[in-house]
């Protein structure tokens, strides 16, 4: 009886530990989250209020030797079909950065950008946030 007990208890344990490292999230050097599926480029999307920044980087995270020069970037709105556009962003102090004036929290981002001659398109659903 006593090993079933421990040998459950174990089980448990073991469950808990790898439900606890499924929900972790890897944040990249900025504190943002990584987005994108490529191997060769990502994005680490931080969103601080109204700004939202896009620093490019390696598949894995690590920082690239050449960025992207531009990038147009669209936010779509929550709960309405309202979409902000942004054309020929400038790759500034290492990122794409947009200030919003709406007010209207972000439901849906997509960026695209041209990366060693390769078109990227990135789409991303923001979390927590209910769409239409």
């Amino acid at each position: 009886m006593k090993k079933i007990t421990l040998l459950v208890c174990f089980v448990l344990c073991s469950m808990i530990a790898v439900f606890a490292q499924d929900t972790e999230k890897v944040t990249g050097r900025h504190g943002g989250e990584f987005i994108g599926n490529d191997n060769r480029m990502k994005f680490e999307f931080v969103s601080k209020g109204s700004d939202l920044m896009f620093y490019p980087v390696a598949g894995d995270g690590s920082m690239l030797k050449t960025v992207p020069t531009n990038a147009d970037i669209s936010v779509t709105q929550q709960l309405i079909s309202e979409t902000e556009t942004y054309s020929n962003v400038e790759y500034q102090n290492g990122c794409f950065a947009i200030h919003r004036t709406s007010e209207v929290a972000a439901y849906i981002i997509a960026i695209k950008s041209t990366y060693l001659g390769k078109d990227f398109y990135v789409k991303y659903k923001v979390p927590g946030v209910l769409g239409k």
